[in-house]
């Protein structure tokens, strides 16, 4: 009896052991068998054309280019053998704008590249089977992107930098705490400036705070708007980002300056400008972003499955010199803290070199 349970015992083990093994050996098949996911970069084996186009020359945009630069130059991608880059600006003239998309269309662009609400918009109701991969927008679906980040165009994508205003009024009351009345200037041309100063009005409302809003419609009354602006009895200008006062923000520093107005910023350029303090989209970081996802549509991602992304890096600033100026002294506390997260940051980026 104990022999013959023996013997079951041992033929199960064998049965047991040949099935694991024909098992691994299907496995090992399957896997080997399974087409490999193409690691080249240019797939198509073409020289793309990449139209850049920008609305106007600001501060932001000129980051953005240098972080697409820095990008680029990491890539596996090479200048001249996968692709081409053409750079247009319209100088703020949308006559100019529609003729400059005309000319990338008619030129064979493989890619267009808008950098700002006003050029995405224009390029949406122009440009219909070409890859968009838009950058330095706000919020796209004001442009008329789509309904969300991921249920959008089939031709578009991009990168979104819009500004951290619940953050940056959180920092403002924490540091700044007798700032009870805010102004800023807005331009009535521009979709992207009315969204903005809304969803500021908003946060405003949140933290019982007051707005004070002042237009400007061009760089033609941009001087006369910021000193109508400090001349209103309020605490401080938090100047949010659009093309018309990224562009013109000396005009705001002078007024300040003159009305001895304390100047924060929602634009993470404007420290050499002359903003006391700002906190803001990391403009670099975002064309960096941009050239990855211009990447992944070389490499054959359709552009309407690749959600839109929002540059995740923000800038916090502060100008000492800039303060004295608008006499205004910044809390040690505030300094301290963005200190604190520069040699945090220096630290990581050491680590990674």
């Amino acid at each position: 009896m104990l022999r013959s349970f023996r013997r079951l015992a041992l033929g199960l083990f064998l049965i047991a052991t040949a099935c694991s093994v024909l098992l691994l050996s299907d496995r090992r098949s399957r896997v080997n068998h399974q087409p490999a996911r193409s690691t080249n970069p240019n797939p198509a084996g073409k020289k793309w054309k990449i139209a850049y186009i920008l609305y106007n020359e600001t501060p932001p945009a000129a980051e953005t280019l240098a972080g697409m630069e820095a990008a680029w130059q990491r890539s596996a991608l090479v200048a001249g053998r996968d692709y081409e880059i053409t750079l247009r600006s319209s100088q703020a003239d949308l006559g100019t704008l529609n003729e400059i998309i005309d000319t990338a269309l008619t030129e064979g662009a493989d890619i267009i590249v808008p950098m700002s609400t006003t050029t995405l918009q224009l390029a949406i109701q122009k440009v219909k089977h070409v890859p968009i991969v838009f950058t330095l927008v706000a919020n796209p679906m004001i442009a008329g992107a789509g309904q969300s980040y991921t249920d959008h165009l089939p031709n578009v994508t991009g990168i979104t930098v819009l500004s951290p205003f619940a953050e940056a009024l959180d920092a403002v009351q924490k540091h700044f705490p007798h700032y009870r009345r805010i102004g800023t200037l807005f331009c009535p041309a521009e979709a992207n400036s009315i969204d903005s100063k809304e969803v500021l009005e908003v946060e405003c409302q949140r933290r019982g705070l007051t707005l004070e809003l002042v237009p400007s419609n061009g760089a033609f009354d941009l001087n006369d708007a910021s000193l109508s602006l400090c001349s209103r009895p309020i605490d401080a200008v938090l100047q949010i980002s659009d093309n018309l006062t990224s562009s013109g923000f000396a005009a705001i520093t002078r007024a300040a300056r003159q009305a001895r107005m304390p100047l924060l910023s929602l634009n993470s350029t404007t420290i050499p400008l002359g903003a006391a303090f700002c906190f803001g989209r990391d403009y670099h970081d975002a064309g960096e972003a941009t050239v990855a996802l211009l990447e992944r549509v070389i490499r054959g991602e359709n552009p309407g499955q690749i959600p839109f992304e929002l540059s995740p890096k923000i800038i916090k600033a502060y100008g000492i010199a800039n303060a004295k100026a608008l006499g205004m002294t910044l809390p040690p506390s505030l300094i301290a803290e963005i200190d604190a997260e520069s040699k945090k940051e220096s630290a990581i980026a050491g680590t990674r070199r």
